[in-house]
């Protein structure tokens, strides 16, 4: 759950402030206002990030009115350098006081110095961590050990060493992963520090309704919810009262069954339906908020951590977060949702239309959690989606109107019950409440744990099992009847072989019912023996829904489309090494680029499976995901921080004969160091390539078929790209560095075709005219495009050259909806070979029209007609 950050190793002298004695309470006499259980499970590969959080108490610290609880399993053979012990301890977190570490958390300069020795070449100034080693104080190395691992959160509030001496050590052999260590832990609490209001912090992985509060030594499928209820049980009758909020700085847990197995042991629920990003929550805020007023509200509290979460990830740690939210639950209301569970699940049994189809597409196309890149697997495994916006889809996909009536009821209960939630753009539908949804019954069975989930869940949510069971059922059932089949028909290039200039279409044709997915796969030969996956993504079929959404609805029965592909591959590189990788991004997320591998911690030997994060903006390594070493039964996967010297190996992805995706090592060991990982999107290499076509139907059931196309990229300018329309009979050139090609289905039901600058400033387009004959017409046809801009002020018309072809172009200015003065081209051309009418028009802010203009020149002399396809 960390980004990398950089270390700069200087010498630097500090003033070592006097260091008052450091006291402990220890049971009181009164009750306080409130008590914080903080039960920090990082026996796994989250453990230095529990220090940053425990920085962050230990800037506000407890005070006579709140009691800051903490109960922290580490590793037994810790490696690291805050102490020199493992196991589980407790403290009561004091206020820190700027001077030297103490306590437990002593920062150990002998450890610290053999990390230094030991990484040095990947540091940025290997002379200067040498001298560290040999000549620093105590103050030095503990302002660089600070440096090396502790961002700057709150600016205002610099985080300083920790001083804490434990006030329980309870040795190497507990159990974070049980819940009866939770149960101890939490009747500890209650009783040595009894309180006015209680609140419970869950620290670690997190897995929705699979688990909680992993062990990687004795428990690495953590706490499950019956045992999580159990303990909550224990604690709250050892309190004599509920919490009044249980909180999870832990992925995934704002989940429908999470909230059914504790709303009877707290009023209010915090917690993220996404991943958590690694630095958590920004504890400073919200404890200095209640130490200032301990007659906070919850609804108050809550909604300090919130925001102070959402300005961590939007500004300071932006980069690392893909994606993030918060949100506050009422637990009271669940029941309401689930009332209104019942009737739509009533209402879809009732229902005599396929409601097979809306389900299954509503579910393709929903906001999901757990997503790294268009990488199924682990999303899979998660299976979670937000409930509010599947329902939303259900009241545009289905035809039924008591479904529609149901669905919309769902929706009113969860915006009830959620109080309060932000969210990062990258989660547009994201609205705080998620629920458990495999998409198809093999995926429920086999990879979601689904026999499990209908053990602990199946009587506390009987309502949504029996949902899903008929879904599935159905879909089993169409699926037999529907002659799902798929045929590769052609791979086309204006010229042979494809390039860059000239990117192969490939066109295709499918038949079946109920199809949720059509994915392509480019496989390039590395060597004699492999042939691995070097470029994904899905073939999109949009249509716009009643509410003006657009969603992927591949039609039932015959189809014939086409797709292009760009011909380009990532390369990662660490300065040293480099390789061929298989980049996947997330739909919902053009911000982000996903890189899978193995982590290894250089410290610990430890292995993880991960995907590098990389910022698409600088095209820079921004963070590492993980997944946590599990068994079958806990899915979960983090942000960690990988220190210099840890290593990662990219993996190559190959095909089984169904398309199933199989990981390879790619043997290509990338080290962190002083700069990020980079990746360059340049053109393959020259050779053969095969283009595996995957469709994929509700039940489950796929099929596969390929073709074959040679490229040659060699002598080609590398920043140009082709823009080619096999339907417009249209190809030219714009900068490589654009995005590849969009369609936009207009008003009037025509197609756009469009691409734009990364950042979707400068929007260049393309639509044909079916209806015009002739220049003079097509001209016509682009003043009538040009008047109907609300507000345009109309220039000069200008005759030009496009390609071989005369056409003319129209200036135009206009402000658009933002405020912003739009300076805008529109260029008109009849091309004589094809007979064929088009307008090509781009748009940029006025500051930005110098380099529109320079695109637009480009394209208009490297321009080629080519006749349609039929």
């Amino acid at each position: 759950m960390k980004r990398k950050l950089l270390l700069v190793i200087g010498l630097v002298g500090i003033t070592l402030l006097s260091m008052r004695p450091i006291g402990f309470a220890s049971a009181q006499a009164a009750k306080a206002k409130w008590t914080l259980m903080v039960y920090i499970a990082a026996d796994n590969n989250l453990e230095p990030n529990s220090i940053i959080n425990l920085m962050e108490m230990a800037a506000v610290g407890s005070s006579k009115d709140v009691n800051i609880v903490v109960q922290i399993t580490r590793l037994p053979d810790y490696q690291g350098f805050y102490g020199e012990w493992g196991g589980t301890r407790r403290f009561l977190v004091t206020k820190s006081d700027g001077g030297l570490s103490a306590g437990d958390f002593q920062i150990s300069t002998a450890r610290f110095d053999k990390y230094i020795t030991a990484f040095a070449p990947h540091l940025r100034n290997p002379d200067a961590a040498a001298t560290l080693v040999s000549k620093g104080t105590p103050q030095d190395k503990e302002q660089v050990a600070i440096q090396l691992t502790v961002p700057t959160i709150e600016t205002q509030t610099p985080l300083t060493p920790l001083q804490l001496q434990d006030l329980q050590d309870l040795g190497t052999t507990v159990n974070s992963g049980d819940g009866a260590t939770l149960a101890d832990f939490g009747t500890w609490a209650v009783q040595t520090y009894p309180a006015e209001h209680y609140g419970l912090v869950m620290w670690d992985h997190g897995g929705g309704w699979s688990m909680i509060a992993s062990d990687d030594t004795l428990a690495p499928a953590g706490i499950h919810m019956p045992d999580f209820q159990k303990a909550l049980d224990t604690i709250t009758k050892a309190a004599g009262q509920k919490f009044d909020f249980i909180g999870f700085d832990a992925c995934l847990m704002s989940q429908l069954a999470v909230m059914v197995t504790i709303k009877q042991y707290a009023n209010y629920e915090i917690a993220a339906e996404e991943v958590v990003p690694g630095f958590g929550w920004d504890y400073t805020p919200p404890i200095s908020a209640l130490v200032a007023n301990p007659d906070l509200s919850v609804p108050e509290f809550a909604k300090a951590q919130i925001d102070a979460f959402d300005t961590l990830y939007s500004t300071t740690e932006k980069k690392a977060a893909s994606s993030y939210d918060m949100g506050l639950t009422d637990l009271s209301k669940v029941d309401d949702v689930i009332k209104a569970l019942d009737e739509f699940n009533t209402a879809v049994k009732a229902s005599s239309g396929n409601e097979v189809k809306a389900i299954s597409t509503a579910r393709g196309n929903v906001q999901q959690f757990g997503s790294v890149g268009e990488s199924p697997d682990m999303t899979n495994a998660i299976s979670s989606v937000d409930l509010s916006d599947f329902m939303r889809l259900m009241t545009n996909l289905s035809s039924d109107a008591a479904i529609k009536t149901a669905a919309k009821n769902v929706i009113e209960a969860v915006s009830k019950a959620v109080l309060y939630h932000k969210t990062s753009k990258t989660l547009p539908q994201a609205n705080g409440l998620s629920i458990y949804f495999p998409p198809d019954g093999n995926t429920f069975t086999t990879v979601a744990d689904g026999d499990r989930y209908r053990q602990e869940f199946g009587d506390l949510l009987p309502t949504w099992q029996d949902f899903l069971d008929t879904l599935y059922g159905n879909a089993s059932t169409a699926a037999q009847g529907s002659n799902l089949a798929l045929k590769v028909t052609t791979v086309s290039t204006v010229q042979q072989p494809g390039s860059i200039y000239d990117p192969p279409v490939i066109s295709y044709e499918l038949n079946g019912k109920n199809i949720v997915d059509v994915t392509a796969n480019i496989i390039y030969q590395i060597d004699e023996k492999t042939s691995v996956v070097l470029d994904t993504f899905p073939i999109s079929s949009g249509i716009t829904t009643e509410d003006g959404s657009t969603v992927n609805d591949y039609p039932d029965g015959s189809l014939a489309n086409d797709f292009y592909w760009n011909t380009k591959i990532p390369s990662l590189t660490d300065g040293k090494a480099s390789a061929l990788v298989l980049m996947t991004t997330n739909a919902k997320d053009d911000k982000h680029g996903f890189i899978q591998g193995t982590y290894t911690n250089q410290v610990t030997g430890d292995q993880s499976n991960a995907w590098v994060l990389i910022d698409l903006e600088t095209y820079q390594s921004s963070g590492l995901w993980a997944a946590q070493n599990t068994s079958a039964s806990n899915h979960t996967i983090a942000e960690i921080l990988p220190k210099p010297g840890d290593t990662f190996e990219p993996a190559y992805v190959t095909l089984d004969d169904k398309g199933n995706a199989q990981l390879v090592a790619s043997g290509i060991v990338m080290t962190f160091g002083k700069d990020p990982f980079t990746v360059t999107d340049a053109p393959g290499p020259d050779g053969k390539y095969t283009v595996v076509l995957k469709a994929t139907d509700a039940s489950g059931t796929s099929t596969v078929d390929a073709g074959a196309v040679t490229v040659q990229n060699s002598g080609l300018d590398p920043s140009l790209q082709g823009f080619k329309d096999l339907n417009f009979g249209l190809n030219f050139l714009y900068p490589g560095t654009w995005t590849d090609v969009a369609t936009y289905q207009r008003a009037d039901g025509t197609d756009e075709e469009y691409v734009s600058d990364i950042n979707g400033d400068i929007v260049l387009s393309a639509i044909q005219f079916s209806d015009a004959a002739s220049l003079d017409e097509a001209v016509t046809k682009v003043q009538d495009e040009v008047n109907s801009i609300v507000g345009a002020q109309v220039g000069e018309t200008t005759e030009v050259k496009v390609g071989a072809d005369d056409g003319k172009s129209i200036t135009y200015q206009y402000t658009d909806a933002d405020g912003v003065q739009i300076d805008g081209i529109a260029v008109a051309v009849y091309a004589a070979d094809t007979q064929q009418s088009y307008m090509l028009k781009i748009e940029a802010p006025t500051d930005m029209a110098s380099e529109a203009q320079t695109v637009l020149d480009g394209v208009l002399s490297s321009t080629q007609f080519f006749q349609p396809a039929q």
